[in-house]
């Protein structure tokens, strides 16, 4: 079994994440995405000899007769074009599917594997909930990306070379007047794409976060979040994943019709600028051939300015939704008395915590009170939950990364240097932990077999005896007064600590209790120290061997 600071290091590494492995899935599937690509091309550019005819019309235009205007052969080659053009798109998306589809059954095979080896015990065990809904993410956003980047860009793209090799054949000065407004538009574009990707983004996962998105799944996956132990952990996720994609299935079928309406539009258009150019051409008609070459421009112009234009509006809303969602978190109340958003908030930060409502809307206002004021957040706890209570930390605080890990790599992540400093973190194991203690002082602390290295400064505002004699017990003892000494030092919002009590005696377990008390005194929440010491009377706790239970001292009652 690997262990947690090996699995921290690379656990990503464990979970099948789409983006990751998509450059292996494309080369095993390029001959799908190079047919798609190649009916796209074909469609786009069945535009050509169109345009070709339209400029041997207008060269000819003395020699013409009648028949080239018959209306039946003119309807005719429009109603090719249209064909040609719509079956190319459909074809290339059909493909594009194929292949996202292809992807997607890679990515959940690996899923059910990592799973598998969890339930096995080969690695160890953590919270999947959290797996399961990146990957689901990363189901819709690998279809989007194949959808945007196979068929659509490419197309686009095409789209643009058509119309500029049309605008040459007719007359070059025609395609370098174009290219002019067209390079303006990508480099607005270029300039403006990546802040409005960043705004947007960071808003589409507050927005997550307020809507319950994700805790929805993470509520059906309570058994898989449990431990991969539960035997029916993988049948939940395969009914999950054939839920997702019978929705996907769906919204393919309408993302079809679209996409012919589209096709057809789009030919219709190209069909009836060229028709009509023709006819005014051989009318000899100077102007009118002006307003077929203006036309051409704007439908060059387009989709350029469409996409643009759309990623403005996007921005615009994308700002709209952020000021809305501060103004809704401004109006939480931290007293208790807060607006009517405040339940959803606490009812979305429980279901992160994978615990009842009724437990964990305490365990919140227990969580916002020591966070907001002085004291301190004591575990005594394994990785699962030193994890759930570091999200909640961070939903509390940072909603934009509450999906983040409690690990060296995650922790080091985090963009506020303020939650970096005020988070002591010691892994509870021997290994090297660092805390950030009062001004600038670091100091790194190494914790081995029969060896440790405490803080002197701060001892004396404890007023913890060294204890005794085993080595495993000097070590829990010494990282309990770092810990407390960091707190009274920097007034850290969130000490953790893992389960550092784990074979203590029974003189020590009084010793602990009499530390535990002088605790509780200070705003303490408390998390599995029942399995320690006795709770002291009126405080309330959680049973570790029982999440879904939050007590009361003294009171038998579960809440």
């Amino acid at each position: 079994m690997t262990t947690h600071a090996e699995h921290g290091a690379g656990g990503d590494r464990q979970v099948p994440d789409a983006f990751r492995t998509l450059r292996e899935l494309l080369l095993r599937r390029r001959g799908l995405l190079v047919g798609a690509i190649a009916a796209a091309a074909g469609a786009q550019l069945a535009g050509i000899p169109f345009a070709l005819l339209t400029r041997k019309l207008v060269e000819r235009a003395a020699d013409v007769r009648a028949w080239w205007f018959d209306p039946w052969w003119l309807v005719g080659v429009l109603l090719l074009l249209i064909g040609v053009q719509a079956c190319g798109r459909w074809w290339g998306m059909v493909a594009a599917e194929r292949a996202a589809q292809g992807m997607l059954a890679d990515l959940r095979a690996r899923m059910l594997r990592v799973l598998l080896r969890r339930r096995a015990e080969q690695v160890e065990r953590r919270a999947s909930g959290k797996s399961l809904v990146r990957f689901l993410g990363d189901a819709g956003g690998l279809r989007g990306w194949v959808e945007r980047a196979v068929v659509r860009t490419p197309a686009d793209a095409l789209t643009v070379i058509a119309v500029l090799s049309t605008l040459a054949v007719i007359r070059w000065q025609f395609a370098v007047v174009a290219l002019v407004p067209l390079l303006g538009t990508l480099l607005i574009a270029v300039a403006l794409g990546r802040p409005i990707r960043a705004h947007t983004r960071t808003v589409r996962l507050r927005q997550t976060l307020l809507a319950g998105e994700i805790t929805e799944h993470l509520d059906r996956t309570t058994a898989v979040r449990a431990g991969g132990a539960e035997d029916d952990s993988v049948e939940v996720v395969e009914r999950q994943l054939r839920a997702v994609e019978s929705g996907f299935v769906a919204r393919r079928r309408l993302d079809a019709l679209a996409v012919i309406s589209a096709s057809v539009g789009g030919a219709f258009a190209v069909g009836s600028i060229g028709v009509v150019g023709a006819y005014l051409a051989t009318r000899g008609d100077a102007a009118l051939g002006e307003v077929m070459v203006s036309i051409w421009l704007a439908l060059l112009l387009r989709g350029p300015t469409r996409r643009l234009g759309n990623a403005y509006s996007m921005h615009q809303r994308a700002r709209v939704s952020g000021e809305r969602i501060e103004a809704l978190l401004a109006t939480v109340d931290r007293d208790g008395r807060g607006a009517r958003y405040a339940g959803t908030m606490q009812r979305i930060r429980c279901k992160q915590l994978g615990i009842r409502d009724s437990a964990g809307r305490w365990l919140v206002r227990g969580l916002t009170a020591a966070f907001d004021g002085p004291g301190v957040v004591y575990v005594v706890g394994g990785a699962e939950q030193r994890n759930a209570l570091f999200e909640a930390f961070l939903c509390l605080r940072h909603p934009d990364e509450g999906r983040l890990g409690l690990d060296g790599t995650n922790a080091r992540k985090l963009r506020d240097a303020d939650v970096r400093e005020r988070i002591g973190w010691l892994d509870g194991r021997r290994e090297v932990a660092r805390t950030m203690l009062s001004g600038s002082t670091a100091a790194l602390v190494e914790r081995s077999w029969g060896e440790t290295t405490s803080i002197a400064p701060h001892a004396d505002r404890v007023g913890f005896q060294p204890l005794v004699q085993s080595p495993d017990l000097q070590d829990a003892a010494a990282a309990l007064r770092l810990e407390l000494s960091c707190a009274l030092a920097r007034d850290p919002k969130v000490v953790l600590l893992d389960d550092p009590a784990r074979g203590l005696e029974e003189a020590t377990r009084a010793r602990l209790q009499q530390w535990i008390e002088q605790l509780a005194s200070a705003r303490l929440v408390l998390v599995g120290v029942d399995r320690v010491a006795a709770v002291p009377q009126g405080v309330g706790h959680v049973d570790l061997a029982d999440p879904n239970s939050v007590r009361v001292s003294g009171d038998p009652q579960r809440r």
